[in-house]
């Protein structure tokens, strides 16, 4: 049985899951909430980005997620990765 409070969904722009396994992100009408997953170094075909440089590829994953977060019409929380 489906939930019509729930939706899963995997914005354009953003790599999508492995093999299909989650979605990005899901939105829960009770909050409004959104979880987001998977947002890791990788482009929108799924290639690896700035190999060798783990700090360009934490930004990317920060973008990814904020992207993510936009696109899913949800504000993200501030968050630091430090």
């Amino acid at each position: 049985m489906a939930n019509s409070r729930i939706r899963s969904s995997n914005p354009k722009g953003i790599a999508a899951p492995i093999r299909l396994y989650y979605s990005n992100v899901v939105r829960v009408e009770s909050g409004p909430l959104i979880f987001v997953a998977g947002q890791v170094a990788l482009d929108e075909s799924g290639k690896p980005v700035h190999v060798g440089d783990p700090g360009v590829q934490a930004a990317n994953m920060r973008w990814a997620r904020s992207s993510v977060c936009w696109r899913s019409r949800a504000r993200p929380w501030p968050l630091s990765l430090r």
